[in-house]
């Protein structure tokens, strides 16, 4: 038995029936936007496994070809390195470029056989004395832009002196939030504490909703007094839906278990009161956030995948574009680094190429 999806809503009854409340049509528009959120996850969530069918069919022995091509492109440089004719700043470059290299792939994509040839180079001290100072300028740039310290003016002689002083830069700055923090405490009104009070009973009274709502189904459709083997499995199945509805405080899936089971017919809805309406309006809400959050979730989830933004996988049109544009991405950077790595073979193509490099 389903029930997805079905609309909840308040009706007028009658040709002289008194036009909806402000709680009413509220009422209407929430539960329509809750209908309206759950299609969309259902469908998304269909091109997410799409999409997922095709990463593992598709992308994936694409990317494997990706980083083994930069696994041997690794290995090259390592041969390279010991090579007579390779010049100090060569070597230089190529250390840099076994370590950034070689560690996205072995922390990342597993090349674990690459540890061996990472290890020796990252244990090198690749710089000299010019090279420190722009690496302690580099340190202090980053420091700047991460705890938004201003570093200009203040001459470091050297990395110890410049996390001591950030250590301290950020001791400084935490011990003053407390002390705001402490302050802010102390200065709640009784007007805040009113507040919470009312957001607390209101709570109260909402999860006393879905708990009655909850009662109500459970007296009905309870399978451990039914003597009947048919009915009995008919009303465990009911039950397995309504307990999840009731721990996830789904009221619009309580309500349409109650409409779909006839426990609460179209004519009692259409007459629930203003003070009920209000509380079912607040759970609704919070179920928009649920399901909005858990989209978004879906979405980022995505993009991060995919590595796209996330604009471009908002829609289902959006994903299934996106992986297209993923795997012929992927398709163009596998025969380039294949063309990259053959050429790299030969040791003058190799030289001209790092004379290029900037690193």
């Amino acid at each position: 038995m389903t029930n997805d999806n079905k609309l909840v809503r308040i009706a007028l009854s009658g040709p002289n029936a008194k036009p909806l409340s402000k709680a009413q049509k509220e009422f209407n528009r929430l539960s329509a936007r809750v209908a309206e959120l759950e299609k969309l996850l259902t469908d998304y969530q269909s091109s997410v496994d799409a999409v997922q069918q095709r990463i593992q069919a598709d992308y994936i022995p694409l990317l494997t070809a990706y980083n083994q091509a930069r696994a041997d492109l690794v290995r090259l440089f390592d041969r390279f390195y010991d090579n007579p004719e390779a010049t100090r700043s060569e070597r230089r470059k190529i250390a840099r470029l076994i370590v950034d290299m070689g560690e996205d792939l072995l922390f990342r994509h597993g090349f674990a056989d690459l540890r061996a040839i990472v290890g020796k180079y990252s244990q090198q001290d690749l710089d000299e004395a010019d090279d420190a100072a722009q690496q302690l300028e580099q340190m202090k740039q980053t420091a700047a832009a991460t705890y938004g310290l201003d570093l200009d003016d203040i001459d470091f002689q050297s990395p110890d002196e410049l996390m001591a002083y950030i250590e301290q830069q950020v001791r400084e700055r935490q011990a003053e939030q407390e002390r705001r923090n402490a302050r802010t405490e102390q200065s709640k009104s009784n007007q805040q504490q009113a507040d919470e009070a009312k957001q607390a009973a209101k709570l109260q009274q909402t999860t006393k909703t879905i708990r009655t709502l909850y009662r109500e189904l459970v007296k009905a459709y309870h399978p451990d007094r039914e003597l009947d083997e048919a009915e009995k499995g008919r009303k465990t199945a009911i039950m397995q839906q309504v307990t999840e509805a009731y721990e996830k405080g789904d009221l619009m899936a309580l309500l349409r278990l109650q409409l779909t089971l006839n426990e609460l017919d179209q004519a009692r809805v259409n007459t629930l009161a203003d003070e009920p309406l209000r509380h079912y309006n607040k759970l609704l809400k919070q179920q928009i956030d649920r399901l909005t959050d858990e989209l978004t979730e879906r979405q980022q989830y995505m993009a991060s995948l995919l590595g796209r933004p996330l604009t471009s996988v908002q829609s289902t049109f959006g994903l299934e574009v996106s992986i297209g544009e993923a795997v012929n991405s992927l398709k163009r950077d596998v025969k380039a680094i294949k063309q990259q790595l053959k050429s790299l073979t030969q040791p003058a193509f190799l030289k001209a190429w790092l004379q290029a490099y900037y690193g």
